[in-house]
């Protein structure tokens, strides 16, 4: 088998299964008005798994995604998912930390919360934490005490000194959260099966006058439509937000959006809500998309995307055909999502700068991930980059190993 030989995901019409697909009630406004408009099948369920070997990672298990849209709410879902899919027993490596631009993000958004809700000296809590390297960089913008819970945080990459501290476990009200004076939970939201119970146990864990925001932040899922994405599309991704799903599920919970806008390139959404209305003056946020609009985009992504496979196909068999290398920017849940979709990519290699997946092997499709550095050696004709807002700090990055003559495309 060579590197390229994996099982491929595959994409086709929920319309031609026979009612094998059903539709269900909406987890976030619990309509029953949902309908299926996109199937992709057999997709490896985790993306930011560490495997060591290249045998573990062609076995990772795989799972279908069914999305449905909601026409009351425009809300997306995942039909198909299976919670029992899922394992977080093992090494996972979901840290962004390590680009400049994300760091500079994640400072920029911890600066302007600290600020404007006057966060300095007090306690927030985070759901969801990850590694910990946002509830670090609230420690850093004058948080009195970052407190993160997260069932795969790693507590031994925490900073030391007490001002940052977190527990592996999943979210429960405690007498710590009815302590927080705000509450963040960023790209945890979208892994949720019912987004309604988990904002109900939420705002149940506060107390809504010590309480000053809450702050979210999850994929926003109308630039997937709207560019055929596909490769966003992550199994443990099975709730997927619009900013108009998002602003109704916070005010269905008696929340008052202060602010909901979109960052990181258009790609992120920001909710800021409080949990005592009227007690501040919200911004003057864009309008949202009626759900009858979003409904329309999704009725045409599924062209969308089988247009955009098809032109990856044929610009990767023109590489293959003038004997020039890609190498795939991203071992994370892009690249592998964008790979199992396209076994005739056939690269040899994933390049990433997450150090914790230097010498790991990309789940589902079998290639090694390597750092930067080793292309100076062994440079590619081609770097396709999975994120474009990192595209001025990876051609930064190739000049500074040598490789000014590198191509740099960005999907």
């Amino acid at each position: 088998m060579t590197p390229h030989d994996h099982a491929a995901s595959k994409l086709d019409d929920p319309a031609d299964r026979d009612g094998e697909d059903q539709a269900q009630a909406c987890p976030a406004c619990r309509s029953t008005e949902t309908e299926i408009f996109f199937a992709m099948r057999q997709l490896p369920v985790h993306g930011q798994a560490v495997h060591a070997t290249r045998e573990a990672a062609l076995k990772l298990t795989r799972g279908d995604q069914v999305l449905a849209v909601c026409r009351d709410c425009s809300f997306v879902l995942n039909t198909a998912f299976d919670p029992d899919l899922l394992d977080y027993s093992g090494a996972h490596e979901e840290s962004q930390a390590f680009s400049p631009a994300f760091r500079a993000f994640i400072t920029e958004l911890a600066t302007g919360w600290t600020a404007r809700y006057d966060l300095a000296g007090e306690l927030v809590v985070e759901i969801g934490c990850g590694k910990g390297d946002f509830l670090a960089v609230l420690a850093e913008t004058g948080v009195g005490r970052a407190h993160g819970v997260d069932p795969g945080i790693d507590l031994d990459r925490l900073p030391e000194g007490g001002r940052v501290t977190g527990e592996r476990a999943h979210y429960a009200p405690s007498e710590l959260s009815r302590s927080a004076v705000a509450v963040a939970c960023r790209h945890t939201l979208e892994h949720i099966p019912d987004s309604t119970d988990f904002l109900a146990d939420v705002v149940a864990g506060l107390d809504p006058e010590h309480c000053r925001a809450l702050l979210f932040e999850v994929p926003d899922v109308t630039r997937v439509l709207t560019e055929a994405a596909f490769w966003d599309l992550q199994y443990e991704h099975c709730s997927s937000f619009t900013a108009g799903a998002l602003k109704a599920l916070f005010e269905r919970h008696g929340l008052e959006v202060l602010d909901l806008r979109l960052v990181y390139g258009g790609q992120y959404l920001i909710v800021e809500a409080d949990p005592t209305p009227g007690r501040r003056t919200p911004e003057a946020y864009a309008e949202v998309a009626p759900p009858e609009e979003v409904v329309a985009q999704c009725h045409a992504f599924a062209a969308a995307v089988k247009d955009k496979l098809d032109q990856w196909t044929a610009w990767f068999a023109a590489q293959h055909e003038a004997g020039r290398e890609t190498v795939v920017w991203g071992g994370g849940a892009k690249g592998l999502v964008f790979l199992s979709n396209l076994p005739e990519a056939r690269v040899r290699r994933v390049v990433d700068i997450n150090k914790g997946l230097h010498g790991a092997w990309l789940g589902g499709v079998g290639v090694p991930i390597v750092a930067p550095d080793e292309l100076r050696e062994d440079p590619p004709d081609t770097v396709l980059l999975m994120n474009e807002v990192y595209l001025d700090e990876v051609r930064r990055m190739l000049d500074d190993l040598g490789l000014a003559d590198v191509e740099l495309l960005a999907i």
